[in-house]
């Protein structure tokens, strides 16, 4: 008989989430909900979730691409998405949310 070891699968709870002051700063109110949100879909599918999210996001003349990844197990998605905002600017800015059980972080990739 083989010995399986199951991974977590975490669920990022809506009631202990925290962004840092490099996101608060970077990122629109409005990209953070949405980066929240791709995660809380994954939760609701019973997809197994990783521990560690990473999102890549390009803006460009209020064109946005927020590309959203984890590793274990693979997986890959992707929004599009038009900003408003007034001279919103982002070119290839890496964003982390981790999970640790008690409550969820997000962070920029340089502040990890």
């Amino acid at each position: 008989m083989r010995n399986i070891e199951m991974k977590k699968s975490y669920n990022f709870t809506p009631l202990a989430r925290y962004v840092t002051r490099g996101v608060e700063t970077s990122l629109p109110f409005e990209i953070q909900m949405l980066m929240w949100s791709m995660i809380d879909r994954m939760v609701k599918s019973g997809f197994l979730v990783d521990y560690l999210q990473a999102f890549t996001i390009d803006c460009h003349h209020g064109d946005c691409i927020i590309k959203h990844k984890q590793e274990c197990p693979d997986y890959t998605g992707e929004v599009k998405l038009r900003i408003l905002e007034e001279g919103f600017e982002c070119h290839s800015l890496k964003v982390f949310v981790i999970d640790d059980e008690t409550h969820s972080t997000m962070l920029l990739a340089s502040e990890y």
